[in-house]
């Protein structure tokens, strides 16, 4: 593996987000993947993983990161940037229910998958929109 396929995956992955193609991005990681995501939930697994992006998808069919830096430490790579999407209800999307935050991206490349990713964001914001506020 050279000293840049860490990042590289790490950055189709988030391709795959921004595309929202769940297949493409669980064909990147471990059959034993945890993903923690910005409240601290964990899930562990390729089933829990494929279904929790399925969701977050759903809910919100325009979930966008934007990568503004990165940083890598050998296996470990952590990108910084902003998420930004808007909520949708049973498939119907919510007027002015649109956020952007601060996010950030922690993942863990183990045998050129990878085999752990957790997102960091305020959520505070993105709940004040969803509540109409």
């Amino acid at each position: 593996m050279s000293a840049d396929a860490p990042l590289t995956l790490v950055l189709r992955f988030v391709e795959g987000i921004n595309a929202h193609d769940v297949a493409a991005m669980c064909s990147l990681v471990t059959a034993d993947h945890r993903l923690t995501d910005s409240l601290g939930v964990t899930v562990t697994g390729l089933d829990a993983v494929r279904a929790s992006w399925a969701s977050q998808f759903a809910t919100v069919p325009d979930y966008h990161f934007k990568i503004t830096r990165h940083f890598v430490n050998e296996a470990e790579i952590v990108l910084v940037g902003e998420a930004s999407g808007s909520r949708a209800v049973n498939g119907v999307w919510q007027l002015d229910s649109s956020w952007s935050v601060p996010a950030a991206l922690r993942a863990t490349v183990r045998n050129g998958l990878l085999a752990e990713c957790q997102v960091f964001a305020d959520q505070e914001p993105i709940r004040s929109r969803l509540r109409g506020e």
